[in-house]
């Protein structure tokens, strides 16, 4: 499905740890810029049953939350370390999930923080608003 280097593995509660505090240092200077941090967050709503590990070779890069429905599927989280970004790892990894929306005939949801300059790559794939809160943005695409 994904091509060498970027693979993808199943996360583990031994990854928690991990996760939690790449999370908070991808996150919170973003969510900082618009309300203030919850530090259990990341715990509270942590799944390892919906969230990937990505890999680049060896190295654990980034993480991958997706909730799947029978009507939809859910872009939870998609984070990334600084030093691997904008090489379109992230976009490939988004393209995979709009095509497995569109070979099932669903929509991909998403909602994405006002200030995260990510969303510009969210209108360039296709998303459109859906709708919006005082802190973030909510698309879908078809």
């Amino acid at each position: 499905m994904l091509k060498n280097p970027l693979s993808l593995r199943p996360s583990k509660t031994d990854d928690l740890s991990w996760l939690n505090s790449f999370y908070e240092s991808q996150m919170k200077p973003l969510v900082e810029q618009t309300h203030t941090w919850n530090s259990t967050i990341f715990k509270k709503s942590f799944d390892s049953q919906n969230t990937s590990i990505i890999k680049h070779n060896s190295e654990d890069i980034g993480m991958l939350k997706v909730q799947r429905h029978d009507d939809f599927i859910y872009l939870a989280d998609i984070l990334i370390k600084p030093e691997f970004q904008n090489r379109g790892l992230g976009t490939s990894l988004i393209l995979e999930l709009i095509s497995e929306a569109k070979q099932k005939n669903i929509p991909l949801k998403l909602r994405v923080l006002r200030v995260n300059p990510v969303r510009s790559l969210y209108d360039r794939l296709g998303f459109t608003v859906v709708a919006e809160d005082e802190y973030a943005v909510f698309m879908v695409i078809h």
